[in-house]
């Protein structure tokens, strides 16, 4: 979980601030009782009051951490919320506690000191008695109070000092890598290639021509798991890899200049095996490029990564970006819905998938290639620190349902050879302009170009769409 906390200067900075006026105001507050609280005050009413708070509200809720787990609450923030203002709801339980901690030192006779000692305060002070003293007796805190100053101020010139040296070390480290090399993602007309054979039809070409495509993400291999049979299990594992054609050597012929874009699709089965698959996936895609002369500029790594697997899709994103970095290339990745709510892994930028939006096994769901409902749902509540483009589909299918059961994905020649319920699904122009308003609506981090990428690049599915709706999906 420690993944999600992060720390900013202004809230740092804001933390602190509370921590020492709590303190002050505790002091002034600690002052006043001693000066206007006379004995029997002190004794029936204001340590009655003390003794039931720290029973009721702390014992209760900080015995087990402390003062210290409220310091690291004040002090830390969880990344979701990008703002300090959820610390206020503990504003007044910090300034209470301190308030409180004072007063019982007071009573008791305590030295202040005393209250750095972990677990001293909810522990040893609710048990101390208050002891007796003569109207007028005041007892002095004023050296340990300056103590305390002293040491507070020296702990925030401290802090402010390491963390700002971690900042400028940071930047430092930032900026010496910007200046080896920053991938520059400029926006374009895009489609996907998810075909086991790379050969654009005419009309495919006639399309990417027709609606100036410069950018291809092709499918190249999936990785997935396989037991090798060599004493190791199971490992992972390049299959369903893509044909490249000589076809792609002739797009100069039609005037096409298109930028072809490697992806690779890793199952989660290959993720939960933990194996080494930076080098290996950078390597094969390289030497595949190089046997079809493709220059390309950037790997697409494309997986539905859960919290289970996370974290190593995360670890595999940062090798596998440090890699391409130094060969002076980009490194991006599909998100999904339900991804968009995480944090995103450190990636150049994201392409986010606007289909499957549903679940296609599920009988009572009506169209689970696209419902822009569920979009907007998704919408509500997301946003993104990376650069997104968005996929919109143009392919449908047709599902087999028996007894309420999903059995698989039919092609046109087998839908009259089984029996039970067949639902065909289409991605409805309609719905994908409602998509695209809601993106728009809704996700308000986007203040940047992007671009826009069909799935996928099929003409019997394209011709489906007239011209003016394809621009349409392409306008920005």
């Amino acid at each position: 979980m420690w993944d999600k906390w992060r720390l900013g200067r202004t809230d740092y900075i804001l933390s602190l601030i509370v921590i020492v006026l709590g303190l002050c105001l505790s002091m002034y507050l600690h002052d006043y009782c001693n000066a206007h609280y006379n004995p029997i005050c002190i004794k029936e009413v204001h340590y009655s009051l003390s003794e039931i708070l720290w029973c009721i509200v702390f014992m209760s809720c900080f015995a087990v951490f402390g003062i210290y787990v409220l310091a690291m609450l004040l002090i830390f923030y969880i990344h979701d919320s990008y703002t300090i203002y959820p610390l206020l709801l503990f504003i007044p339980l910090a300034v209470l506690y301190i308030v409180q901690t004072f007063r019982r030192c007071y009573d008791s006779g305590t030295s202040l000191w005393y209250i750095l000692i972990p677990m001293f305060p909810p522990i040893v002070l609710s048990y101390s008695k208050s002891k007796q003293r003569k109207d007028g007796e005041r007892k002095s805190f004023s050296i340990e109070r300056k103590g305390l100053i002293v040491l507070v101020a020296i702990f925030m010139l401290a802090t402010i000092w390491f963390y700002g040296t971690n900042i400028s070390r940071n930047n430092s480290v930032a900026t010496m890598e910007n200046a080896v090399f920053q991938f520059h993602h400029e926006p374009a007309n895009a489609v996907y290639h998810w075909k086991t054979v790379l050969k654009p039809s005419s009309d495919e070409i006639h399309f990417m021509k027709n609606h100036s495509i410069k950018r291809m993400y092709v499918k190249f291999f999936d990785v997935s798991t396989d037991n090798l049979y060599d004493g190791q299990g199971e490992q992972p594992v390049p299959v369903a890899t893509t044909i490249i054609t000589d076809q792609i050597k002739t797009f100069d012929d039609y005037g096409l200049d298109v930028e072809i874009v490697p992806v690779v699709f890793i199952t989660v089965e290959a993720l939960r095996l933990d194996k080494p698959l930076g080098e290996r996936i950078v390597q094969r895609v390289d030497d595949m490029c190089r046997a079809n002369g493709i220059k390309y500029k950037e790997i697409q790594l494309d997986c539905d990564w859960t919290k289970e697997t996370k974290h190593m899709f995360f670890s595999l994103c940062q090798e596998v970006k440090q890699m391409l970095h130094e060969k002076e290339l980009g490194l991006s990745a599909t998100i999904r819905l339900h991804q968009l709510r995480d944090t995103l892994p450190d990636i150049d930028y994201g392409v986010l998938m606007l289909y499957n939006t549903e679940n296609l096994r599920d009988h009572k769901v009506k169209n689970s290639i696209l419902n822009s409902q569920v979009v907007r749902e998704y919408m509500r509540h997301a946003r993104s620190d990376k650069h997104l483009d968005f996929a919109y589909p143009t392919y449908e299918w047709t599902l087999w349902f028996k007894d309420n059961k999903f059995m698989g994905i039919l092609t046109q020649s087998d839908t009259a050879r089984h029996e039970g319920i067949l639902r065909h699904e289409t991605s409805d122009f309609t719905e994908i302009m409602k998509v695209k308003n809601a993106i728009k609506q809704d996700l308000k981090d986007i203040d940047y170009p992007s671009s826009t990428i069909i799935y996928h690049l099929d003409s019997a599915n394209l011709s489906k769409y007239s011209n003016d709706e394809i621009e349409k999906i392409y306008s920005r």
